[in-house]
């Protein structure tokens, strides 16, 4: 490429196509430090938070005829949507206010950036008008402690135009726990032993990147 077209010195177009990337994670990547070093670093991403992946593995168990993995917490019965949470009757909540958490010293928000910090979410539902409940109800108020940055990025998680980029995050299948994770879906290996799975995973990786290997022939320039 260098002797056909000479050495490249123009890395303004480089940066601008990074900058245009978007960084693709799960779950398991969704915490207060690295999302805070993702916006410290100016780095576009979208990582599903914990929340949603609860929800969304506690469907899949529905459809499997599994037992639901539920915490015991008075708020997992709020289902949490664009701008606010689905009370437990169906009500829209929306975020009235916002409130600074007054620890005592010393506190492990202590020294954070104050995106990174404690705060107090608070919801109330929109409007209870025609609910069976609306007298003796106790879900008209929800309040949540988290922190700016992942209230930011659940929001963004929630924003249609952006999780549409979420199932297309594997480049290639990845084995886990004895499933196989691929942009197909998932699938459990069969194996009775560690060797067993391994070598599953291997060999469906092995086939999964020659079939995408001969696809993308003679498709880049």
């Amino acid at each position: 490429m260098q002797r056909e077209f000479g050495e490249r010195r123009n890395y303004s177009e480089i940066r601008r196509r990074i900058r245009e990337h978007i960084l693709i994670a799960d779950s398991g990547y969704f915490s207060t430090e690295n999302l805070y070093y993702l916006f410290k670093n100016k780095i576009n991403a979208l990582i599903m938070p914990k929340i949603l992946a609860e929800a969304h593995n506690n469907e899949l168990r529905r459809e499997e005829g599994y037992e639901e993995k539920r915490k015991d917490s008075s708020k997992k019965d709020f289902e949490r949507v664009k701008n606010g949470y689905i009370c437990p009757f169906g009500r829209f909540m929306r975020l009235i206010q916002i409130k600074m958490v007054k620890h005592r010293k010393p506190h492990k928000d202590d020294g954070l950036p104050d995106n990174c910090k404690t705060k107090k979410y608070i919801f109330e539902t929109y409007s209870c008008k025609g609910c069976p409940n609306i007298d003796n109800c106790k879900h008209k108020r929800l309040v949540i402690h988290i922190s700016e940055l992942i209230y930011q990025m659940t929001e963004k998680f929630l924003d249609k135009r952006c999780n549409i980029h979420y199932p297309a995050r594997f480049s290639r299948t990845e084995g886990i726990n004895g499933f196989l994770k691929g942009d197909n879906g998932v699938l459990k290996l069969i194996g009775t032993t560690e060797t067993a799975v391994n070598n599953g995973i291997q060999l469906r990786n092995t086939i999964y990147n020659l079939t995408r290997l001969i696809n993308l022939k003679d498709t880049a320039y």
